[in-house]
Parts: C-alpha cells; sequence; structure tokens
C-alpha cells in the first residue's frame, strides 16, 4: 500500500511541476513561435 501511495504522489508532483513549467516555456518560446510564424506566411505570400 506505502508503494501505490509514494506512485500516487510521485505523479502529483509531477504534474504540479509540468503545470508550472508549461506556461513558463510557452511565454519564452512565443516570441520565436511569433516569427516562424511570420516567416513561413511571408514566404508563402512571396510564392503566391
Amino acid at each position: 500500500m506505502r508503494a501505490r501511495e509514494l506512485l500516487i504522489f510521485l505523479l502529483a508532483l509531477v504534474v504540479v511541476i509540468a503545470g508550472i513549467s508549461v506556461p513558463l516555456w510557452l511565454d519564452s518560446a512565443m516570441p520565436l513561435i511569433n516569427d516562424l510564424f511570420m516567416f513561413i506566411s511571408d514566404t508563402v505570400s512571396g510564392l503566391i
């Protein structure tokens, strides 16, 4: 029973860490994604 409780605790910890880190990662990646999107749309409009 202890092992199962430990597993649940570790899983909850991972979920919390992911919940905290993913928005931060997205926040830092957003300018790069925007630049990439602008580049792609410029390239596509250049081809048309």
